[in-house]
């Protein structure tokens, strides 16, 4: 091997570790946009899966519409569904989090409907909720309640009412008949109510009663359900189950008893008032006791003044009617 020879033997030896380092960066550089488009993909993939979610609704940032909701029956209701807008707005502009959706499929499983920005003042608007510009507040109803809304808005935020929050005002006109409802045969002879009362004495007779059978035929399917399609009805099933394992196993204990209730009328206060309380003393409290509200909620210095002159107000005026009915 010549001079030459190894003055290039040790050049390519010292520039080894330099040219490993390039070739390095290069395959980084290489995984990283490989990364990106695989990102890219699975981003792409999700908003289509998005897009083709089953609830009635639109997105707030893309506004795409989510179709195939399933309509319920009647048409009267579907009157109202036509009327509703089905395009909703919002003003605010910060970003969607994982609230946002666990909110829209809570609406989708149980069949509601979120009112904001769908009727009345609020209409296509979507004002925000709060002071910091977002719109964390909701009134959700189901479909049916729609028509039996007659007004709804978001007011301007007051400091005093709340730290953060606007008012959410719906008003709901109770004359409107949704629909007729049957009304269960009864024996107008007698006016025994059933109702379960616990006895210690016979906890031990109720744990014996309670069948292993349909306890672990109920776990079965609570552990079968799926989590991502859970209804209403779904739910009434487990419930009903839960209520008759437990009814039945207090009938055997003897904790399911009869009683006649106290005839009632209306308009007349099931406590009567001490014959001294008069219409002083029961403004007096009325009065008192919105002053201990207000003091409440706002924990202000003039709120406790005005509390402790209510208070002391209330108390000469039943000490004085007390004195007198004396």
């Amino acid at each position: 091997m010549t001079g030459e020879d190894k003055v290039a033997v040790k050049v390519i030896t010292l520039m080894l570790p330099a040219l490993e380092v390039l070739i390095t960066t290069k395959q980084d550089d290489r995984l990283n946009k490989h990364d990106e488009a695989i990102n890219k993909l699975q981003a792409q993939v999700r908003n289509v899966l998005y897009e083709n979610d089953s609830l009635n609704q639109y997105s707030r940032r893309e506004n795409v519409r989510i179709s195939n909701v399933p309509e319920a029956d009647g048409e009267d209701l579907t009157n109202i569904l036509i009327e509703i807008a089905g395009s909703r707005s919002s003003k605010d502009i910060s970003n969607i989090n994982n609230y946002g959706h666990k909110l829209l499929e809570f609406c989708k499983n149980l069949d509601l409907d979120i009112v904001n920005s769908r009727i009345s003042n609020d209409q296509l608007v979507g004002a925000v909720t709060t002071s910091k510009n977002t719109l964390i507040d909701y009134a959700i109803v189901s479909p049916m309640l729609f028509k039996c809304i007659s007004y709804f808005n978001i007011e301007n935020f007051d400091p005093i009412l709340s730290d953060a929050h606007c008012p959410v005002v719906i008003h709901f006109d109770t004359s409107v008949i949704l629909e007729s409802v049957d009304t269960l045969s009864h024996d107008d002879n007698s006016n025994v109510v059933y109702k379960s009362k616990w006895k210690n004495n016979n906890a031990n007779v109720f744990l014996e009663n309670l069948n292993d059978e349909n306890i672990h035929d109920l776990v079965e399917k609570l552990e079968n359900l799926d989590v991502n399609n859970i209804n209403v009805e779904t739910v009434n099933n487990v419930i009903l189950n839960c209520n008759s394992i437990i009814k039945n196993a207090a009938d055997k204990a003897d904790m399911i008893v009869e009683f006649k209730p106290k005839n009632s009328r209306p308009g007349v206060r099931s406590k009567k008032c001490t014959p001294y309380f008069s219409q002083d003393c029961y403004l007096k409290r009325k009065a008192y006791r919105k002053c201990k509200n207000l003091h409440w909620r706002l924990q202000r210095a003039e709120t406790k003044e005005n509390l402790i002159a209510s208070s002391r107000e209330y108390k000469r005026t039943l000490n004085k009617q007390f004195r007198e009915y004396q």
